[in-house]
């Protein structure tokens, strides 16, 4: 009975190497190419829906290069609309934007607070008139206030 039971052995774990060997290989080929470049951003080499925040991400890299240190900035994104002031979207451009003062969206709409000197729109459209138009290209725009 016993050479039985080390056949059985053997063979579920045979069978277990085999399906696990086999996911292993069907996940490496679902992520495409193996390339030996350094990813571009930490969400390179993400799951796809981590991976559609991509562009942005590089985006504020580049922004911040274009705005002065410790600029007031409010930057606006497809997600922005959809969450509240101190939401994901929010807290994603700080951690970004480490050098500058990011303030939530909803200062543009306080007529108390004091405006901040740039928006920046990636994605969607922005206007207002005490602001002038700075910069735009297709996917972005920044803003500066205006001399009063």
């Amino acid at each position: 009975m016993r050479p039985a039971r080390d056949l059985l052995r053997r063979a579920v774990a045979a069978a277990g190497t085999a399906a696990l060997l086999a996911s292993g290989i069907v996940f490496c080929v679902s992520r495409g190419r193996l390339t030996l470049d350094a990813p571009a951003t930490v969400l390179s080499n993400s799951h796809w829906v981590m991976k559609s925040s991509e562009p942005f991400l590089l985006y504020l890299r580049t922004l911040r290069g274009r705005l002065p240190r410790g600029a007031t900035v409010v930057v606006l994104s497809p997600a922005s609309a959809a969450d509240p002031p101190t939401g994901t979207s929010y807290l994603f451009v700080l951690g970004q934007l480490p050098e500058h003062r990011v303030v939530p969206w909803t200062v543009l709409r306080d007529p108390s607070a004091e405006p901040p000197r740039f928006v920046a729109a990636f994605r969607r459209g922005f206007h207002d008139d005490r602001y002038r138009l700075l910069s735009s290209s297709a996917e972005d725009q920044v803003w500066e206030l205006a001399e009063r």
